[in-house]
């Protein structure tokens, strides 16, 4: 977001429109300091910590008020449940500060996971007292045939809808593979008394799913799981072993399948394209698969970036930690966790500092 800004206006532009706030930004933006012209950069100036953050806040709140001045800005935040403390505090904090600015901010959150931790649904009340909230509830029948149509490609019965609906709930993840599943598999039929054979959970119909998949196609699309949501091929290449060529096959089916899709901003980058897929690859892996493939994962990212890639710490903290604890070597844990801990005090980051640190 912040990057995407950053990278539509030179530094001249920038630093004119930040002064010293330019340092706080450049702070949050991977590589910055390397592009052109970077010497105009004014230098941080250290203050204590709250100090520090309201700055660092102040100053990404400068970029969007002036970006949005030279252009109308949409903001898109998804799945805010499960976002950082950090990250919700300067959400908060830009809501409160941008009001009156051509700037529109949509946040999605999902109910259910924001009511397991409390601190999340205090969080995510006080960002609702300065906005819009609209409940986004299961599709009504209507909008079910409509989705039934655009998937399949022709004008489902009555009866159908029906089923479909009654066990979906309207879902549209579960409409999706329900249709899906239904168009794939002659065999499964349905009928208005059985309605929808549907498994019991959606872990179930992503299940159902996959199974087209070859054997090559599970290894690479489970060594990607262990890498995250957005992966890299490289990464995903030398955890699963496999050659290149072979990684590619096996994507191109996961991408047929609509389980990954691949990224338009960056080459060998790919997304699974929602997290439920990624989860319920990740959980099939046997115990000691899984740590192997952190450990493989974490040795990919020292191999491509470094040992002492920054912006690549927290990953390799996270791929060393599972490795820890099932029983592997702590050193390299220990330590990517303390400097992703240092990384995260440096942009004020304290929350997620403080759970690196422990």
């Amino acid at each position: 977001m912040i990057s995407a800004i950053a990278e539509d206006y030179d530094e001249e532009t920038l630093v004119s429109w930040l002064g010293a706030g330019m340092a706080r930004v450049a702070q949050l933006v991977p590589g910055f300091a390397e592009r052109p012209s970077t010497t105009k950069i004014p230098e941080v100036v250290p203050r204590e910590s709250d100090t520090a953050r309201f700055y660092l806040f102040e100053a990404v709140t400068a970029l969007f008020r002036h970006a949005a001045s030279v252009r109308p800005l949409l903001v898109i935040f998804d799945d805010l449940h499960a976002a950082d403390e950090p990250s919700r505090l300067l959400l908060e904090f830009l809501v409160r500060q941008l009001r009156g600015a051509r700037l529109l901010v949509v946040g999605t959150f999902r109910d259910v996971e924001a009511a397991r931790s409390p601190d999340t649904g205090d969080a995510l009340g006080r960002l609702a007292r300065d906005a819009q909230l609209l409940n986004v509830r299961g599709l009504g029948r209507k909008e079910v045939r409509d989705l039934i149509e655009v998937l399949s490609g022709a004008a489902p019965s009555q009866a159908y809808v029906a089923a479909v609906h009654e066990q979906t709930e309207g879902n549209p993840l579960f409409v999706r593979e329900v249709v899906r599943l239904l168009a794939a598999d002659p065999a499964v039929q349905l009928t208005e008394q059985r309605g929808v054979p549907i498994p019991g959970s959606v872990r179930a119909v992503i299940g159902r799913r996959l199974a087209p998949l070859s054997s090559d196609a599970i290894q690479v699309l489970s060594a990607a799981a262990v890498v995250g949501r957005e992966f890299d091929v490289a990464l995903v290449a030398h955890a699963c072993m496999l050659p290149v060529e072979r990684v590619l096959d096996g994507l191109s089916e996961g991408a047929a399948l609509g389980v990954v899709t691949e990224e338009e901003r960056a080459a060998g980058l790919y997304r699974f394209s929602h997290s439920l897929i990624r989860e319920v690859l990740y959980e099939r892996l046997p115990l000691l698969a899984r740590t192997q493939l952190h450990l493989l994962a974490g040795e990919a990212i020292e191999h491509q970036y470094g040992i002492g890639s920054e912006a690549h710490v927290a990953e390799l903290a996270r791929h060393f930690a599972e490795v820890a604890v099932a029983g592997g070597e702590a050193s390299k844990a220990l330590e990517y966790a303390r400097r992703a801990g240092d990384r995260a005090m440096g942009v004020c980051a304290y929350e997620e500092a403080a759970a690196e640190y422990q």
